[in-house]
């Protein structure tokens, strides 16, 4: 903080928010590693939740499917909507199809509307492995599942999830913390800005009081508590130069006296000579 002779800190100095403060170089500098920090943090935990969503979702599909497919092996294809309809639930959509002919011999209907848009989805490129596909803004989990009895293949056994409820909740939570480290992060900032105000203060104080001994006879003076070990080496060595200077301010005094005191001496004599 830089206080000119004689003037009182302006209101931005005196808040340390000048460009060249070294209260706000520090405050910046350190909130910037917190926010990096923390925001690196946020990030990889939100990526995390996802990641685990997604990777429960298609275990639970996988799981479902695998059991669907060897209750249908184990039945006869015209018993397969019973079987269907017990593992059917309100976000669950099942269909059966026969290999031979490729007619849909069961299909189950909790899921609004999706057997109107089964022919549209990409179900050749779908395997026994879940994938998530973004249908009419909802969020699905598809899979498809050979049906097969002693090697020979019955069917084919398709599945739709419903996820899009988990991921707006999901999606919820991570927009609450989002906000949650934002506001955490305001209050760190206030809070390093205040530590570091305080941790500068012993400086503050030591200009002021190096600014108040300018034109003073005394040399400068500080309390031991005051400086901080950071600057002692400075401090030691600026008292240093105050003294000398002090030293040879009183040696030029002293030069000048003298040569007044001599210059007035010979200036009489020639007075009286004359």
């Amino acid at each position: 903080m830089r206080i000119r002779h004689g003037i009182s800190p302006s209101f931005k100095q005196q808040l340390g928010l000048e460009r060249t403060s070294l209260q706000l170089r520090l405050t910046v500098g350190i909130t910037t590693i917190a926010l990096l920090g923390i925001g690196s943090i946020g990030t990889w935990t939100a990526w995390q939740m996802r990641k685990m969503l997604v990777v429960d979702h298609k275990e639970t599909m996988a799981t479902v499917a695998t059991h669907v497919s060897q209750r249908l092996a184990k039945t006869d294809p015209d018993a397969w909507q019973p079987v269907l309809d017990e593992w059917a639930s309100p976000n669950l959509w099942l269909a059966a199809k026969r290999f031979e002919d490729g007619k849909v011999l069961a299909r189950s209907g909790p899921l609004v509307d999706f057997a109107a848009k089964m022919p549209a989805i990409p179900w050749a490129q779908t395997s026994s492995n879940p994938t998530v596909q973004r249908i009419d803004g909802r969020q699905i989990v598809l899979c498809r599942k050979p049906v097969t009895r002693t090697g020979q293949l019955l069917g084919e056994l398709y599945l739709a999830r419903d996820v899009t409820h988990d991921y707006n909740v999901l999606s919820t939570l991570i927009n609450t913390l989002l906000f949650a480290t934002l506001l955490a992060l305001a209050v760190i900032a206030g809070l390093i800005a205040m530590y570091i105000r305080r941790s500068l203060r012993p400086l503050r104080q030591m200009n002021q009081m190096a600014s108040a001994q300018v034109g003073k006879p005394q040399p400068l003076s500080l309390p031991a508590q005051l400086v901080p070990v950071e600057v002692e080496g400075f401090v030691q060595a600026m008292s240093s130069l105050y003294n000398q200077l002090s030293e040879t301010g009183e040696r030029q005094r002293q030069f000048t006296n003298s040569l007044s005191h001599e210059l007035r001496t010979f200036i009489t004599i020639l007075g009286f000579e004359f």
